[in-house]
């Protein structure tokens, strides 16, 4: 009988110990960016010459960073449990859509980073970043193929 209250006794430990593990991992993920200066703090983690503004989306998952210069743009974005940071160069973007909902995705030519989404509600704001943007594309992405016009 002793050995039965033991093991029941280790299970339950075992147990509090997993869920106070989940809702820690949880919390984790579950962070985000509080303002630009957290944005512009994670991009100077890699990149800690660049200076520049940030603009953190709505629900602080994703901030895109204006750098002083003609260097191209920065990115913060939220992937699992860290924050990735990319410098974004003329030419390092395949395609750029504006949803309705304020939602720009950008799609990227580096396969390790494909894509990345941030939802920007203010029009102002989110016409200039698509604007800044559309600048770093290749001007062939910005022309439909020949024969493609009607495609």
């Amino acid at each position: 009988m002793h050995e039965l209250a033991m093991s029941i006794l280790v299970n339950v430990a075992l147990g509090l110990v997993l869920v106070l593990a989940v809702r820690r991992d949880r919390a984790a993920a579950e962070a985000r960016l509080d303002g630009p200066d957290a944005a512009l703090r994670h991009f100077a983690e890699v990149f800690p010459d660049a200076a520049g503004n940030a603009l953190v989306g709505d629900g602080g998952n994703a901030a895109l960073i204006t750098l002083s210069g003609d260097v191209g743009v920065g990115l913060v974005e939220r992937h699992g449990h860290r924050w990735n940071v990319r410098l974004i160069e003329h030419g390092q973007i395949r395609a750029l859509v504006a949803d309705p909902d304020g939602t720009l995705h950008v799609r990227l030519t580096d396969f390790a980073w494909p894509a990345a989404r941030i939802r920007i509600s203010d029009d102002a704001a989110r016409n200039e970043w698509l604007g800044r943007l559309q600048g770093l594309m290749p001007s062939s992405a910005l022309t439909p193929a020949r024969g493609a016009e009607h495609a």
